[in-house]
């Protein structure tokens, strides 16, 4: 069994990210282009927009509405020798991360 190192990952859009993690691409049985989640070596979780809680009152009215944050996350597990090949512009060190991996 291989050590899997977690990252947190932001870029501006879907296409930064999938140049910056090309191992996960595949395409389907159509030709479609597609995410590939999980191999031997990595485990990726594609969140795309992420969004700040909404605030409602007692009554469920929005008190304060959800905001998008900006870029395209994502968070990946994954060998060393992977995740050396990551571009450091896209990885994160998030606060109160989303995701945290067993």
């Amino acid at each position: 069994m291989i050590d899997l190192i977690p990252l947190s990952l932001r870029a501006t859009n879907e296409q930064e990210m999938i140049d910056a993690l090309p191992f996960t691409r595949g395409v389907d049985e159509d030709g479609t282009a597609i995410w590939i989640t999980s191999n031997h070596e990595y485990e990726l979780n594609v969140i795309g927009g992420l969004y700040t809680d909404a605030v409602v009152d007692i009554n469920g009215d929005i008190v304060t509405p959800s905001v998008k944050l900006d870029g395209y996350h994502a968070n990946i597990q994954c060998s060393q020798e992977l995740a050396d090949t990551i571009p450091q512009n896209v990885v994160i060190h998030p606060q109160n991360p989303k995701v945290i991996w067993f």
